[in-house]
């Protein structure tokens, strides 16, 4: 063969990426319009959904953008400065979507993106080692590795993107070397290339530029060249920021704690396990089925953690540290580097956290990224495994020079160093499989999507109930009938986004006649529907929460299917009569127990945090209205509306509670109810119990139910809520010394059988309280007079509240603490009128609290609570 013809056969070296990419990703390409490349369950659908969302912004004259969705979240939208951040890398393909289809064009960049970044690091390498053999081998490992397979399993488009790292390197190199105006202008269009994916400005650019620099320093004493770096860096800024702005305004804007941008997720489960790098793949179809399991402990999630290096890639590093350990340093202290910092906060070994014993005491092995999360760039992020993109990137550089190593050492034929650059690939190429064939998700044309795609009612779809299966198919159905739908999640959008899709879904389930909340009617249902213009419904059958009573309840509300399909059903609303409802309370079903009766009356329960949604056609002023059951612990629930704290509510004994005033706008109203310090552990049922540490003996009556069995976690149970419209916020009734509010009681008028009087009792903490003070409750003999000569002290009841577990001194400011207090009545007293007198006083100095209130009668710092007659 002669020498012009091997030298262009080398030349087309590279082209071999893109059939290794077909087969990799086998049968994607056969099924380019069926199937969408990517497991089902991943983030593929949404990056169907963003393409076309792209295109139709970029051609299609409609109102929007690619970070202001109005077709989500219908009416309100979605702002979501996330999305444009994606732009740069998606521009391409969402062309191709819009020419073709989105589906087409996902699947083409999903297949051909692995053979571009090989492509850009054959052209590094190439430039490095000087020779274009091991240069393939090079792109290759970059191209093809175990990371880039798990992102896209996970259909993460946007995230393979990884071109920019080589030119990157290869221009910044370059800018070092010759000093040239040119290759200043290619560094800073390379380092925005690189930065397809939000996570590569932390992850790669700026450690790469780091060690390069360092490696490069004495390049920087010519101050030519630092200008020219400067030069760089602000050109790619400058091409950064129209898409980086929106989302820099609103990192810096009280909005952020509002949004889902900072995720402060599992970043310890989003880390590599150091026995994942020589841990092959547990997908792999070449891993003896023996070995499946221990692989799979190594890789705590199925697309963020796959971390082997592979067997060829070590022995190809370890042959360049041997013959080129001076030509590589730069590149090994970015492998070391990175792979350090992949391993996330602590250290894991084989799906385990691993401990250090100080003082008898095991400590979790800090690593340092735990230093570097407090920085805000890579606070955003949850992820430390994504390093490993950049661990991938310097390992492929250094066995570029092991290859290069290994063929200067056998050069016995032309035949024989393919021979062994064809093993070698094939061999690195099968040990990096995670999986084969490659996982599709369908690409559903169903018969309700395509009734919606023929509908001509312009209406709102609602697709329920809400999951993260639902929504990811709502977001591929959107995108062939392009009608608006109710929530719709995207890139880390906010929770609220789903506020209205989680009320609908609350609404549409199959509640009792007696519940804790009321129940609305239908004619109040089918006006919140038509206020969203709501047209259709579709019930997903493929739903994680998929309820068949919900699918029963949809047709008796709106009758038979007006289309089936296996994985969903469309309801058409019909036209029905009407009604304003005053308001419409829901619950999140997911976050409640079932109901249970406690004194005769139904409850819930709730762990650790719990929503109610309330709908109001109109502005509206009043108060939400609930009592309370509470468990074997104190807790502390501080409510919340539309994220902003309302008011704390202390519960340790049974209570009626009301808010302070809330203001509803037309629209639905978001109330949280947070346990500040965690639920509970219960065994059995609560109601065999009946009381509790703080409250003795429950006030309710309750029916044990014995066969409750195990365990579950509990906050507290809610029943009797109501919504109290134009209620005006009830004044203190009584203020005691400034610090503490008699906010709501009751006593009862008469006593017929009963030794004892219980008075429930509500206070409300004017200030933060620093003296230990008691409650006292007296009970007098008298003729409704306060005049000392006509009463008789016949019992009184003097301690802190909740059987004296809960000093004073613990309560803040705004708190409310609802309680019965309970006075035993001497047997032998006589039928007759009985005071009730209340006070607090300082444990230390007895002195009483000054009352002042407009409501009751005080003297001495007493305040006449009220009277009952006893009868027995």
């Amino acid at each position: 063969m002669g020498r012009s013809i091997r030298t262009r056969l080398k030349d087309l070296l590279p082209v071999i990426y893109l059939p290794i990419a077909l087969c990799i990703t086998w049968p994607s390409v056969t099924v380019l319009s069926n199937d969408v490349l990517g497991r089902m369950g991943g983030d593929n659908y949404e990056h169907v959904w963003y393409l076309w969302w792209l295109g139709t912004t970029l051609f299609d004259n409609i109102i929007g953008s690619p970070a202001n969705i109005t077709v989500l979240n219908y009416p309100h939208g979605i702002e979501s400065p996330l999305n444009l951040t994606h732009t740069p890398a998606l521009l391409l393909p969402a062309v191709i979507g819009w020419l073709t289809n989105p589906v087409v064009a996902y699947n083409v960049a999903m297949i051909v993106i692995p053979s571009v970044n090989a492509l850009g690091m054959y052209l590094l390498t190439k430039e490095l080692t000087c020779n274009q053999w091991a240069a393939f081998v090079g792109g290759l490992l970059f191209g093809f590795s175990p990371y880039v397979f798990g992102h896209m399993q996970a259909g993460h488009l946007s995230q393979i993107s990884m071109l920019g790292f080589p030119l990157f390197a290869l221009f910044l190199l370059r800018l070092l070397n010759t000093n040239a105006w040119y290759y200043a202008a290619l560094t800073g269009v390379a380092s925005f290339i690189s930065v397809a994916h939000p996570t590569h400005l932390p992850y790669f650019v700026l450690p790469t530029t780091a060690v390069i620099i360092w490696f490069k320093r004495n390049k920087l004493r010519n101050r030519s060249v630092v200008l020219h770096c400067g030069a760089a860096a602000v050109l790619g800024a400058t091409l950064l920021l129209p898409f980086y702005l929106p989302l820099i305004n609103l990192a810096g804007s009280d909005q952020i704690a509002n949004s889902n941008l900072i995720n402060f997720g599992d970043s310890i489960g989003k880390s590599m396990d150091i026995a994942s790098f020589v841990t092959p793949p547990y997908g792999n179809p070449f891993l003896p089925n023996n070995l499946h399991s221990v692989a799979q402990k190594m890789v705590s999630t199925s697309d963020e953690t796959h971390g082997y290096i592979g067997l060829i890639s070590i022995l190809l590093v370890f042959t360049a540290l041997q013959s080129n350990s001076r030509a590589v340093s730069a590149w090994t202290t970015l492998a070391i580097l990175t792979l350090i910092l992949s391993l996330g906060p602590v250290l894991k070994f084989a799906g385990e956290i691993v401990s250090i014993n100080v003082d008898n005491t095991q400590y979790p092995l800090q690593l340092p990224y735990t230093i570097l999360a407090q920085i805000p760039i890579l606070e955003w992020s949850r992820t430390p495994a994504r390093f490993f993109a950049t661990t991938h990137f310097a390992i492929a550089i250094i066995a570029s020079y092991g290859m290069t190593t290994i063929l200067q050492k056998n050069q016995k034929s032309q035949w024989w160093r393919f021979v062994i650059i064809t093993s070698i690939s094939i061999m690195a190429l099968s040990e990096r499989i995670i999986t084969w064939p490659f996982l599709t998700s369908h690409a559903w044309n169903t018969a309700p999507i395509r009734q919606l795609e023929s509908s001509n009612d312009g209406g709102t779809v609602l697709n329920i109930p809400a999951s993260f299966t639902t929504n990811n198919i709502a977001l591929y159905s959107q995108t062939i009938h392009k009608l608006p739908i109710i929530g719709g999640k995207i890139f880390r959008s906010s929770e609220q986004n789903a506020t209205t899709l989680n009320f609908f879904n609350s609404v549409l389930q199959v509640n009792s006649e007696t519940d804790i909340t009321p129940k609305p009617t239908d004619e109040a249902i089918f006006y919140v529907l038509d206020a969203y213009n709501i047209k259709n419904i579709v019930n997903h059958h493929w739903a994680e929460n998929y309820n068949p009573l919900q699918h029963d309840y949809l047709t008796d509300m709106f009758g038979t299917p007006t289309a089936t399909s296996i994985i969903d059903s469309l309801y058409s609303i019909p036209t029905k009569s009407s009604k304003l409802p005053k308001v419409i309370i829901a619950l999140d079903h997911e976050e409640w127990y079932k109901s249970e009766i406690w004194g005769n009356k139904p409850a819930r329960w709730f762990a650790d945090s719990t929503t109610i949604y309330i709908y109001s056609a109109y502005a509206q002023s009043g108060q939400l209205e609930f009592d309370v059951i509470p468990g074997q612990q104190l807790h502390h629930i501080d409510l919340f509306v539309n994220g902003k704290p309302l008011t704390t509510l202390i519960v340790g004994d049974t209570a009626t509670y009301s808010t302070p005033t809330i203001d509803l706008m037309p629209g639905i109203t978001v109330i949280r109810l947070m346990d500040r310090y965690g639920a509970e552990t219960v065994v059995g049922d609560l109601r065999c119990i009946g009381a509790n540490p703080f409250a003795g003996k429950l006030k309710i009556n309750l029916e044990c139910d014995p066969h409750i069995k195990g365990q579950r976690t509990v906050s507290i149970g809610i029943q009797n809520m109501n919504w109290v419209s134009d209620a005006s916020e009830q004044p203190i009734l009584a203020n005691f010394g400034d610090q503490i509010g008699l906010t709501n009681t009751k006593i009862p008028e008469i006593i017929s059988t009963e030794d004892k009087l219980v008075i429930p009792l509500n206070f409300q903490s004017l200030d933060n309280i620093i003296d230990d003070m008691v409650v006292f409750v007296h009970i007098l003999s008298a003729d409704k007079s306060f005049d000392q000569e006509n009463v008789t002290l016949i019992s009184q009841w003097d301690g802190w509240p909740l059987q004296g577990q809960y000093q004073t001194t613990t309560w803040k400011t705004g708190e409310q603490l609802g309680f019965n207090i309970t006075v035993p009545i001497p047997k032998d007293s006589p039928k007759g009128n009985y005071l009730v007198h209340l006070g607090w006083y300082k444990t230390e100095t007895q002195v009483r609290l000054p009352i002042a209130s407009t409501t009751y009668e005080t003297r001495d710092d007493i305040l006449k609570l009220g009277s009952f007659t006893l009868l027995k």
